[in-house]
């Protein structure tokens, strides 16, 4: 089953994390008061509204209480991300996600009902440390607070061989849920087909983990 989020704010990080849902298979609505901002994304999600994320009638109108998890990107203003999460709590929404420019601001966030809290400069300086110390990684998110989304091309011990024979969950705790080949994404790869050099393997797996793959 497809999982749902609502994406509010469509800053940058909005628009980017919006956009790689999507492409990953995830039912993304994005919201923003700024018409020329969902304008920018409308096209890449499979659904995108203008409402105004300070005004609570308006955020409940958009159906949040029907959504896997909601994620809120305003690190720039704190009434409309403490209105967003308390919203998206009181609505039932089991996981909330809250964009926080410092530490301060995810305590407050937390408190009032975010589930976890997510800072785009330290996560980025973890996913470029990694990249740094590995060639093998092109990317890293943190998608829960124990797991990660890893996007990195085959180690050349893989190349040849196919996911069975490899049992790289058992061996090294990771379970690759895509291949992108010759860019073309495939969800749910043929474990029986060979890894290719030039694959790029998409891989959930533990953060204590991650350091197998360095």
């Amino acid at each position: 089953m497809r999982k749902s989020f609502a994406v509010l704010g469509m800053g940058k990080f909005g628009q980017s994390i919006s956009v790689e849902l999507s492409r990953m298979g995830a039912e993304v609505l994005a919201v923003d008061q700024n018409e020329d901002l969902v304008d920018q994304v409308k096209d890449q999600v499979e659904r995108a509204a203008v409402a105004d994320l300070n005004d609570p009638e308006s955020i409940r109108k958009l159906g949040i209480a029907d959504m896997d998890t909601v994620i809120v990107t305003m690190a720039t203003s704190m009434e409309a991300s403490i209105l967003c999460c308390m919203i998206a709590k009181e609505s039932g929404v089991k996981h909330v996600v809250a964009k926080a420019k410092d530490h301060l601001m995810g305590h407050i966030l937390q408190r009032v009902g975010a589930d976890e809290i997510i800072y785009p400069e330290e996560e980025s300086a973890k996913r470029n440390a990694f990249r740094l110390i590995s060639p093998d990684i092109l990317d890293f998110f943190n998608i829960q607070d124990t797991l990660s989304l890893v996007e990195m091309v085959p180690k050349s011990s893989w190349v040849g061989h196919n996911l069975i024979e490899l049992n790289l969950r058992r061996k090294l705790g990771m379970n690759v849920i895509g291949v992108k080949v010759n860019g073309k994404d495939i969800q749910n790869p043929d474990p029986e087909r060979k890894i290719e050099e030039t694959d790029t393997l998409m891989i959930i797996m533990r953060k204590s983990d991650v350091s197998n793959v360095i």
